[in-house]
């Protein structure tokens, strides 16, 4: 991997593949020698060693395998006997995440056979080079090809930002701060991260307003959300051909655009963003590669209907190299660096505050800017 650019603005670092390496305790010695040998191949590992106390294991466990790029099984005659090693393989197959089974001494005998499998009399130099010689990223890739294994769906806002939430806290929790990508209409960085009874909340749905329960979960969507943008930086595809004060009543698109302003301006992270103008009633979310939310349904008033979710990391992996694609295509297109594009998109909104009438309660212009401190 590249050393990570001092420029603030920099491109995000290229993802490492997670692998999660199942294990006897009692192959203590085996375990840390793959791990190790995986690492030099550029792995990070996923194991239950991230598992937290007083927590179900049985489910850290799945949810650590359903968020992994390949599972890695250690089979000894020891692991052999225990349950759970074929439990663990069955679920990952289920998953569609490529499994490398590595076989201390032999395949044993009623193992699903493995064209990929590994087999070494011990852990010494030649666990190494037959690691090398398997062609992990052929592997991902073909998994990701398939579609998406497993789909949660959230029908109401509601819903979607609890998943959010609940998602972008699992990924900070096991594997740290991910790059966001984000391509919506003002992005999750125009709710307010206020108490639902602040001004900013009845300014921003004006005439429609929403319930207490719903700018609360609203609010931890764009807290959960910002503590990774803040970290590890986001790109940021932004639509703002839809105008909220149509359907939401004067002051409504003027508030989003202000917060969403703000932020830009306040975040120190690597940050790129592009304003286009054009009405989009998807968006697509991605919290690096351990999750994707794609809503397909945004009706006024009522907001995002139906959001899919997905963790199956080759799959996600796809993808997300399409959006960055997409978004570097366009930013080359407007003749926009990279680098550039987080001062030309404050630019253009600010130019968009200026011809949107604000609310009457908020921003009253005695109030003071906010200046959000880094998390």
């Amino acid at each position: 991997m590249k050393g990570q650019s001092t420029n603030p603005s920099a491109p995000p670092q290229k993802l490492r593949h997670r692998a999660f390496i199942s294990y006897s305790h009692g192959d203590e010695r085996e375990f840390l020698a793959v791990r190790t040998m995986l690492g030099r191949l550029g792995f990070e590992d996923s194991s239950d060693r991230r598992l937290s106390a007083g927590s179900g294991f049985t489910e850290q466990i799945r949810m650590l395998i359903t968020h992994s790029h390949v599972f890695v099984p250690i089979l000894t005659p020891q692991s052999h006997k225990r349950g759970w090693v074929h439990q663990e393989i069955g679920f990952s197959v289920a998953m569609r995440i490529p499994v490398v089974p590595v076989c201390i001494g032999s395949l044993p005998e009623g193992m699903i056979k493995m064209n990929q499998a590994v087999v070494v009399r011990r852990t010494g130099s030649d666990l190494e080079a037959k690691l090398r010689n398997v062609n992990f990223n052929s592997l991902i890739e073909e998994s990701g090809k398939g579609g998406f294994p497993q789909i949660s769906c959230a029908l109401r806002p509601e819903e979607r930002a609890k998943m959010i939430e609940e998602s972008a806290d699992d990924a900070r929790r096991c594997i740290g701060a991910q790059f966001i990508r984000y391509s919506a209409g003002l992005t999750s960085f125009s709710l307010p991260d206020e108490s639902p009874e602040h001004d900013s909340w009845t300014a921003r749905y004006a005439d429609a307003p929403r319930s207490r329960f719903a700018f609360e979960w609203f609010r931890r969507e764009r807290q959960a959300l910002e503590k990774h943008a803040r970290k590890a930086g986001c790109r940021l595809l932004i639509h703002t051909g839809f105008d909220a004060d149509k359907d939401y009543g004067p002051g409504a698109q003027h508030t989003r655009l202000r917060i969403l302003t703000d932020f830009l301006e306040s975040v120190n992270g690597k940050v790129e963003a592009f304003v286009s103008k054009q009405v989009n009633k998807s968006s697509v979310l991605f919290v690096g590669d351990w999750m994707l939310a794609e809503s397909h349904a945004l009706r006024p008033v009522l907001g995002i209907q139906h959001t899919s979710f997905t963790a199956h990391a080759p799959a996600i992996q796809r993808r997300l190299e399409e959006f960055d694609g997409d978004f570097l295509q366009q930013l080359h297109e407007a003749g926009i660096d990279p680098l550039d594009s987080r001062r030309v998109a404050i630019r253009k909104l600010k130019a968009l505050l200026k011809s949107a009438p604000p609310h009457p309660l908020w921003p009253r212009k005695q109030t003071a800017k906010r200046k959000r401190a880094d998390r």
